[in-house]
Formats: C-alpha cells, sequence, structure tokens
C-alpha cells in the first residue's frame, strides 16, 4: 500500500483565471454547524446545517452573499445532514428529528422545500428505536431514497436502515439490515445500471473505533440487496462518502484509524478504488504523522478527484484542526494539495464542483475568539485550490 507523508506542504503553480473566491461564516448568537452545502440550478449556494436544536439552511448568491436563511423544526433538537436539489428546483433535506413522528424517541426526518425555502411537507419516519437520516437520493419515480440507522437503546446495537418515500413523503418500505456486525448507512448514490450503492461502516464502541471495517450495499430498487463486499485491511475505517466514477467504477474518501505506517493512534485520510463489482483496485492513504480525518470526495469535470479533509496542527502548546484540500489522478497520486489554517478549528463537510469549475466547500468553524460559539462555513476556491481574495 502507497503511503504519501506530508502532502500539505505541496505546492501548485500560480495560474491566472477569472474565478471567485471567498470565505463567508455564517452565524449569529448560538453555535451553529454546516453539514453540506450544495451549488444550485441558479448558480447560487444552499448550506444546511444546525443552529442550537433547529435545523438552520441558508441560501446566498454565487459570491456568498446572503439571499435568505430559515430554521426549522420544532422545541426539542432537530438535525440536518445531508441536501439534495431536485427535479422541480425545490430541495430534499433530511436529518433528525425528537419533535416529530408517531414514536416518541429520534425519528428519520425530511423536509421538501421550494427554491425559495417555504416547506411545501415535513414527514417523520422510523421504528420502536432511534432511527436516524444521513444521506438522501432522488430515485427515478420521483421519489427518495435514504439510508441511516436505527438504534437499539436496549441492546445498544445499531444497524443499517434503508427508507423508500414517493415524491410526497409517503413511506413505501423501510428496511434494517442487520448482519454480523452493526452497520450504519452513511453515503447513498444512485448507480448507472438503475441501483443504489451504500457506504456504510461499524460505530463507535464506547467512544472508539475497535475493529471497524467498511462496507458496501448495492440494492435495486426495491431494497433488495445485489450483494455486499466488505473492505477491510487490518486496521479501522471510518466513512466519509462514496461516489460512482466515469468508468462505472465507484471511490470511498474516509479515515484509516491505527495504520501500523503511523505512529500508534494516528489517522490518515484514505481513499479506495473500486470496479463495478466493488472489487478493489487500489488504496491510498495521505495525511501527516498526526490526525488527518478525510470527510468528502468528488470528480471532477476534468475526470480527476478533488478530496476535503482537516488535520491536526500543533502551535505554541495549543492544537488547532485546518482545512486541507487536494487533487489527485485517477490513480491516487497527487496533482496539488493546500491548507488553510484555523484559530480554531476549520471542519469541511462536502465539496462540489461549482459552474465556473471552483470548488465549493460547506463545514464548521471556530475561532477561539472567547467570544462566538461555531458557525457554518463557507468556502470557495479556485480549481487550484486558491483562496485569491484574501
Amino acid at each position: 500500500m502507497s503511503k504519501i507523508i506530508n502532502i500539505l506542504i505541496l505546492l501548485c503553480p500560480l495560474q491566472t483565471f477569472s474565478q471567485s473566491t471567498f470565505e463567508k461564516i455564517i452565524g449569529g448568537e448560538l453555535p451553529e454547524s454546516g453539514h453540506c452545502a450544495i451549488q444550485t440550478n441558479d448558480e447560487g449556494i444552499l448550506v444546511i446545517g444546525d443552529d442550537s436544536d433547529d435545523i438552520y439552511i441558508v441560501k446566498a448568491d454565487k459570491n456568498g452573499i446572503k439571499i435568505w436563511d430559515k430554521h426549522y423544526g420544532g422545541r426539542n433538537s432537530d438535525h440536518a445532514y445531508d441536501v439534495k436539489q431536485t427535479s422541480d428546483n425545490g430541495y430534499i433535506v433530511v436529518g433528525s428529528t425528537d419533535d416529530f413522528g408517531k414514536y416518541e424517541s429520534t425519528n428519520v426526518y425530511i423536509l421538501k422545500l421550494n427554491s425559495i425555502g417555504d416547506t411545501l411537507w415535513t414527514k417523520a419516519y422510523g421504528t420502536d428505536f432511534g432511527d436516524y437520516g444521513y444521506s438522501i437520493t432522488e430515485s427515478l419515480d420521483k421519489g427518495f431514497v435514504i439510508t441511516g440507522m436505527t438504534y437499539d437503546y436496549s441492546t445498544g446495537m445499531q444497524n443499517l436502515l434503508i427508507l423508500k418515500i414517493d415524491k410526497n413523503g409517503n413511506q413505501k418500505w423501510l428496511k434494517i439490515c442487520k448482519c454480523e456486525n452493526s452497520y450504519i448507512g452513511k453515503s447513498i448514490i444512485p448507480t448507472n445500471d438503475g441501483n443504489y450503492i451504500i457506504l456504510a461502516d461499524k460505530p463507535e464502541l464506547g467512544g472508539q473505533i475497535i475493529n471497524s471495517h467498511l462496507r458496501l450495499f448495492k440494492i435495486n430498487q426495491s431494497g433488495d440487496t445485489l450483494w455486499t463486499k466488505v473492505i477491510k485491511k487490518g486496521y479501522s475505517f471510518q466513512a466519509g462518502n462514496i461516489i460512482q466514477t466515469n468508468n462505472n467504477g465507484y471511490l470511498i474518501c474516509g479515515t484509516s484509524i491505527g495504520d501500523s505506517s503511523n505512529k500508534p493512534g494516528a489517522t490518515d485520510i484514505y481513499l479506495v478504488s473500486l470496479n463495478n463489482k466493488g472489487e478493489t483496485i487500489w488504496m491510498k492513504n495521505y495525511g501527516t504523522k498526526d490526525y488527518d480525518f478525510g470527510r468528502h470526495v468528488i470528480q471532477t469535470k476534468d475526470l480527476n478527484y478533488v478530496v476535503v479533509g482537516d488535520f491536526y496542527r500543533h502551535e505554541n502548546n495549543n492544537t488547532f484542526t485546518d482545512l486541507v484540500i487536494f487533487k489527485v489522478k485517477r490513480d491516487g497520486s497527487i496533482i496539488w494539495s493546500k491548507n488553510y489554517k484555523s484559530k480554531g478549528y476549520k471542519i469541511p463537510s462536502s465539496v462540489c464542483e461549482a459552474k465556473d469549475l471552483g470548488l465549493l466547500i460547506g463545514g464548521s468553524i471556530n475561532n477561539n475568539d472567547g467570544v462566538k460559539f461555531d458557525d457554518m462555513l463557507l468556502l470557495k476556491l479556485d480549481k487550484f485550490g486558491n483562496l485569491n481574495d484574501k
């Protein structure tokens, strides 16, 4: 396995082009966290996250200037984890709620919004246990398929949850996958053959990731499992996301824990390339000798890959968490890498390619100023990872 050390110091030649870049901090007096940012069909930006115990959604223009912001939820705790723009130019948001649903425990929470953030409908779904929705995709029939987890309070077991609803939010089916080990569904994508791939990992046990590996589930439109694959390499993994590549294969981004090439306890950003049957082509890890975390990967229009993550930086007896973004070729070799320092932490949650081929990142930030809490981070870089208007 290839080990690439200190990618953070690699430099990219400066080039001149006309992409706008910016860094925006979004928030008020309450603590906010950002979970996803997407470019919208009108070339604007939608950012979702949490504002204390409410879902908080912000629409901005292409320059990151806020157009509107809205809160959603009830009196208790509600969270949003993923958003997609729908074929009607509205938005579908998935998360969890402690306010709504027929069960008194946590339920999967889905909001259908129009283009200006007005609520068209909201629905809660679940079992007798605690249920969470982490990733959503639109289905061929204009409905939606969701993955997440269900938590059995009596046994502590966490199992993969898959949910299908129609375009009006009516539940079509809900399935719980109880494998020989607990799994949590982290990412679901449609495949080119009309099916779906789910990326799952094992949950933390007492705050520790112990012998955790990744598992892929390929399911059909009815939720039936076509095949599963376990990705295991002698140490533990945490899942970020999965994408289908232009050659009908897949690429996984995540974090590896306990790789013997690191000092004990260190973590790396990890990429796994797979063919269309889920068989591994290559695995590579990237980072420093300290702690590095892989959050999200995309394939760009030039058919290479861009990855975002974060890493620990030590300075003057303090530890900071900085944002890293890098681009790799299809064989995993690095093209360029950039990192952005924080005064406390900058943690990315998502990256997407903007219409102008720039790179749009959503996440969370804390400037450690003792005055404000956490805020949402919205970062627009050029296609080489540069922030030009510092």
